[in-house]
């Protein structure tokens, strides 16, 4: 884990100069009169962070995160850095796999793109903010599909967003695959080599900065902690940014695919875990007419996933596998070997 600037702040004790708009020594941060009512600040000089990630709820459009949705699949390219701001010309892709309540429809929503790393200031600052409006420039297609198209001064220099609504990689009620894709020009994304630079010193943790990418189906102003999602770009693995030598391109990708999972994406490891061991289950009864319970641990072949509970239980001749994490939108799934069961997979 990257020891990210502005993150689990220390709980130093806070000096009798909070208020007075400085930032001393023990303070997260210092906004004076404005502490404690602009949902940044605190009346105590700490910062107003929900999910730890650094920057204040008041811009935070994923502030109920905790870290539980990321960007997968996602591929960001940024060029003409090295000229003057207003020029330079984006493109972001990914996929998230988020609540549809309240329906999701961009149209009405809108999106917002952010872009945040230490070297700004996490209380405020963002390294680049875009509001896509929503309005008549969206367009419905078939098929739970959207276009937005604007005019390069209309919307941070994004000229075009496609949007893309599909089945989870399990079909859920409650949850929609987004896939999304971010065209723009003259736009100002000054992201400079030093944001995504990180290292590991020998014997130690992984320490720089990280550039973090959000992707909100969000109006302005508006808290939708459940209908976004983010990444963390890095030179280090299992992400990759790098710059061109003339330090003007920057091409960042990742976390890549792991067969059906996706790293960093606690719905994919919840599911693909319950999958692993419903296989890992069937094998074993059909080596032995019987069914194994107990932790998951104990199926043979069967190797779990960071920060997933997995358990097998059995009655008679019959199995269950429930799976959870608690950053999972999905509460939990459960796989049944009853051959009646319809479906044999439930996640809610």
């Amino acid at each position: 884990m990257l020891l990210l600037a502005g993150v689990g702040a220390a709980a130093d004790p806070v000096l009798a100069a909070c208020g007075d708009g400085v930032v001393d020594p023990g303070e997260d941060c210092d906004h004076g009169a404005a502490n404690g009512a602009d949902n940044c600040c605190s009346t105590s000089c700490r910062l107003v962070d929900r999910d730890w990630d650094g920057i204040c709820d008041a811009i935070d459009p994923c502030d109920g995160n905790a870290g539980g949705v990321s960007i997968k699949d996602s591929r960001l390219a940024i060029s003409r850095l090295s000229t003057p701001p207003g020029d330079d010309v984006l493109r972001f892709t990914g996929t998230i796999t988020v609540w549809n309540d309240p329906p999701i429809d961009p149209s009405v929503s809108g999106v917002r793109l952010l872009m945040f790393t230490p070297p700004f200031d996490p209380h405020g600052v963002p390294v680049a903010e875009v509001v896509v409006p929503a309005g008549a420039q969206w367009r419905q297609g078939r098929s739970g599909t959207w276009r937005y198209r604007g005019a390069a001064d209309e919307a941070s220099g994004i000229t075009r967003v496609d949007v893309r609504l599909s089945a989870p990689l399990y079909p859920s009620p409650h949850l929609t695959k987004v896939t999304f894709r971010v065209a723009g020009r003259r736009g100002s994304f000054p992201v400079t080599p030093d944001m995504v630079t990180s290292f590991i010193p020998p014997g130690g943790l992984p320490q720089g900065s990280a550039l973090q990418v959000t992707f909100a189906l969000a109006p302005p102003g508006t808290s939708t902690s459940r209908q976004c999602g983010d990444v963390y770009y890095t030179t280090l693995r299992p992400t990759n940014c790098r710059f061109n030598v003339s330090e003007d391109q920057v091409a960042c990708s990742g976390p890549p695919p792991v067969g059906p999972c996706h790293l960093g994406d606690a719905n994919d490891l919840v599911l693909c875990d319950l999958l692993n061991a419903a296989d890992a289950e069937t094998r074993y009864f059909a080596d032995h007419a019987t069914y194994l319970s107990g932790p998951c641990s104990i199926l043979p072949g069967f190797v779990g996933s960071p920060g997933v509970t997995c358990t097998a239980y059995t009655s008679g001749t019959q199995a269950w596998v429930s799976t959870s994490n608690p950053s999972a939108t999905y509460l939990g799934c459960t796989w049944s070997s009853d051959p009646g069961a319809n479906p044999a997979i439930v996640c809610s």
